[in-house]
């Protein structure tokens, strides 16, 4: 699983829109981007088992902390493969294509998906929740 440092570094400035440890302004952003005047970062929008993409998976939508606007940055998801074997896949904005496609981030749980993407975005990611 090798990504380079750069990219590495670039995807410590993604952040997802809950938990305990975001900063402020991400919760504010956060709580612009819903125009949800009760909208709980702690809560709400976390993981979500999803399959508009054509692929059942679970998805958390990203923020990037350095952007001017409040839209996300995209998602990462986790996504059961054949063989009990789940891949960690971002879908970020265009800026990223060039940068970043990581091809062999395929891990035996999804508790190993988690457990390496957390410290890659220098987040605690909220908890996964079962499968629908």
């Amino acid at each position: 699983m090798n990504i380079s440092h750069q990219v590495r570094s670039k995807l410590k400035r993604l952040c997802p829109y809950v938990g305990s440890d975001i900063p402020a302004s991400v919760r504010q952003n956060a709580r612009n981007y819903w125009w949800e005047p009760r909208y709980d970062p702690n809560k709400d929008p976390g993981w979500k088992w999803d399959d508009g993409s054509d692929f059942y998976q679970c998805e958390l939508l990203l923020c990037d902390m350095d952007a001017d606007t409040i839209d996300p940055a995209g998602y990462v998801a986790i996504r059961p493969l054949e063989e009990d074997k789940f891949a960690l896949i971002f879908v970020l904005c265009p800026k990223w294509a060039e940068d970043f496609d990581p091809s062999n981030l395929a891990f035996d749980s999804i508790k190993e998906a988690k457990q390496y993407l957390d410290p890659l975005l220098a987040f605690n990611t909220p908890e996964i929740p079962e499968p629908a």
